[in-house]
């Protein structure tokens, strides 16, 4: 295992590195990234994406759908939205946009960046309380979702910080999820961190269950903002999160089932391990660079099409390689196996789950 620490020497420096490698990436690909400019405009698979032609980030979706990749077009993997909400811009966040786009689009899942903000600066009493944003967004994605027949809406939402980049774009979710066959049934996935239970990657099942509880959270929240007192400020979304999971008769619990954090959580870049992403998380988007992350999301991608150019094209299909060819990049197999051996023994419930009350 070899760990990588990133450390931050000056804030210009970072986000100077980042534009260069934007530009590098995006407008002067090197080979064999130039093979990978595959358009999806033309593939029934594309994956829903709510970014407009009129949105912040029109630029660059753009140059992501040039280098767009074809995901498998025989997947019978569950669906999956990736879920994130952008409160304002700046560079580490529109880094986190642009490796869960490319990623979203590599897997064939959705993907949707929310820039709803119902609480504002301005509204006072707020501090903790414009975390609940997202929650407000989210919610109103599930409610449309569930409006959806069965057939036609995701399985699983995948809810991430922006402050969280895309470190191993060869481990795919869906290879972490429980299968079918686990009971009782998966609703909601989390993690904990040092502090205990961290709402800023969850795992959500598209269900009604998760729409109540969703529901119940900021009924709580608004109901708080009534009974503050001066120089109070609200409990937040992590907060209400856990209230709910520890208020019995409600019931949530149940459909609770601990994801060991490294897969989705990791506060630091692991190389060789089954970890997806990275958590600049708090104090450490101010101590630590992000471009490093970004680098080796990259690095990937290049090795992919290295080792997939050694193998013939016709023998691909037949090997259950798709055209990015990040199946054959290690911890891709090192994941599947990972998660069929975590599901055969997971148990649910939040027995065993810290929670941090403030």
């Amino acid at each position: 295992m070899r760990v990588v620490l990133l450390p931050k020497h000056q804030k210009h420096l970072s986000i100077i590195v980042f534009i260069a490698i934007l530009l590098l990436c995006f407008w002067n690909l090197p080979e064999p990234l130039t093979e990978l400019k595959h358009s999806l405009s033309s593939s029934s698979t594309a994956p829903k994406t709510s970014t407009s032609n009129n949105d912040l980030f029109h630029p660059l979706h753009t140059l992501l759908d040039n280098l767009s990749l074809h995901p498998p077009t025989n997947q019978t993997n569950p669906s999956i939205l990736i879920f994130q909400h952008l409160p304002y811009f700046t560079p580490l966040y529109r880094a986190s946009y642009a490796t869960h786009k490319i990623y979203s689009e590599i897997w064939g899942y959705g993907y949707e960046c929310s820039r709803y903000n119902k609480i504002g600066d301005g509204d006072g009493k707020v501090n903790n309380g414009k975390s609940m944003n997202e929650i407000y967004a989210l919610y109103e994605v599930f409610r449309a979702e569930l409006e959806r027949d069965e057939g036609e809406r995701y399985d699983w939402i995948f809810v991430t910080d922006v402050d969280t980049i895309i470190s191993n774009p060869s481990i795919p979710i869906h290879l972490l999820l429980p299968p079918t066959s686990v009971h009782p049934q998966p609703l909601f996935l989390g993690n904990q961190d040092h502090n205990g239970f961290n709402a800023g990657v969850l795992i959500l099942k598209v269900h009604p269950t998760i729409l109540k509880l969703l529901e119940w959270v900021i009924m709580q929240f608004e109901d708080s903002l009534n009974t503050l007192k001066q120089g109070e400020i609200p409990r937040n979304d992590q907060v209400l999160l856990s209230t709910a999971l520890n208020t019995e008769e409600l019931g949530y619990a149940e459909g609770f089932y601990e994801i060991p954090m490294e897969r989705f959580n990791a506060y630091f870049l692991r190389v060789g391990e089954v970890q997806m992403q990275v958590h600049f998380v708090n104090r450490l988007k101010y101590r630590y660079r992000f471009t490093p992350v970004v680098e080796e999301n990259f690095g990937i991608l290049r090795e992919a099409q290295r080792q997939l150019s050694r193998i013939q094209e016709d023998e691909r299909g037949s090997m259950g390689i798709s055209a990015h060819g990040l199946e054959l990049i290690g911890e891709y197999e090192l994941a599947r196996k990972t998660g069929e051996e975590y599901w055969r023994g997971a148990k649910n419930g939040i027995e065993g789950m810290r929670f941090l009350w403030d």
